[in-house]
């Protein structure tokens, strides 16, 4: 067995093959000393740590000291690896609760009203701990536009692997945004607080993160719409400025539901939503093809 004094930063070198226990600087013969465990691997490296176990004397001598201690071992791991997932849950529970305050107070007062002693007074937490996940209300308002942007980026991500022609795929995108604006009312309509907002009131650097999420999007619609160029499906267009419009349509489409009591009482908005789109993309291919 390998020597090992304290305090060296050395890794320790375990002859066996199985899961071992040893004192750091002598074999334990003590009575409640808690034992350092050793694990090699097939590619040599060792796993050091301590166990819970307590022994009463020394190193295993025989496969089935050593099969209990495994088993230790394992449920060790095991443990640590549950205390790893749950606080990972608390964590996202807690931030969870600060973006849903957070976005109680911003439909109610606006990001400029709202304060952190706000949020964390809704979010019954403290502010020490709003700190602890955010470093300011811009960097939470931030986050509420991040994880719509990135629902929005997956569904249309998907479409793009889908087996089926430019054409199809960019119907499916404005079907997408629809269900998107219904599924997940409240990210749709935080995204359209600041798309509807004159000024930049998040600063420049959480404004240009914002815009990297959105330019994912329309380097997707951008993709589509290049495809469909180059193998014939669409006459010759400038991809990313139809990209622009593309999207910018599909958000106007999606407001006109607001007015279905009124200037479109009597009509469906889905069914005049999936004619607009379908014109959109009529409009896209050669004139023989309409």
């Amino acid at each position: 067995m390998a020597q090992h004094t304290a305090g060296t930063a050395n890794p320790l070198k375990v002859p066996e093959a199985d899961p071992v226990r040893w004192c750091p600087v002598r074999h334990c013969h003590m009575k409640r000393q808690r034992p350092w465990f050793g694990f090699r691997s097939a590619d040599g490296a060792v796993t050091i740590g301590r166990t819970s176990a307590r022994i009463t004397h020394g190193p295993p001598g025989n496969a089935s000291e050593k099969q209990v201690l495994r088993k230790r071992l394992q449920r060790s791991i095991r443990k640590t690896m549950g205390l790893k997932e749950r606080r990972e849950r608390e964590k996202q529970a807690r931030k969870h609760q600060i973006l849903d305050a957070a976005r109680h107070l911003l439909f109610k007062k606006g990001i400029q009203s709202t304060s952190i002693n706000q949020i964390a007074r809704k979010a019954e937490l403290g502010v020490g701990t709003i700190y602890f996940y955010y470093q300011s209300k811009e960097e939470i308002f931030y986050a509420l536009q991040e994880e719509g942007l990135d629902i929005l980026f997956r569904q249309i991500e998907a479409i793009g692997r889908k087996s089926i022609g430019p054409d199809g795929k960019l119907r499916e995108t404005g079907m997408a945004y629809l269900d998107f604006s219904r599924r997940h009312k409240d990210y749709f309509d935080i995204i359209n607080y600041f798309l509807a907002t004159p000024t930049v009131m998040l600063g420049d650097e959480l404004k240009q993160r914002i815009d990297h999420k959105g330019s994912r999007i329309l380097k997707l619609l951008d993709g589509f719409t290049r495809t469909g160029v180059a193998d014939g499906t669409f006459r010759s267009v400038d991809p990313k400025k139809y990209a622009v419009m593309f999207w910018g349509a599909l958000h106007g489409l999606t407001q006109f539901k607001k007015l279905e009591n009124t200037v479109l009482e009597g009509e469906n908005h889905a069914h005049i939503f999936e004619y607009a789109v379908d014109q959109l993309i009529d409009g896209l291919k050669p004139k023989k093809e309409r």
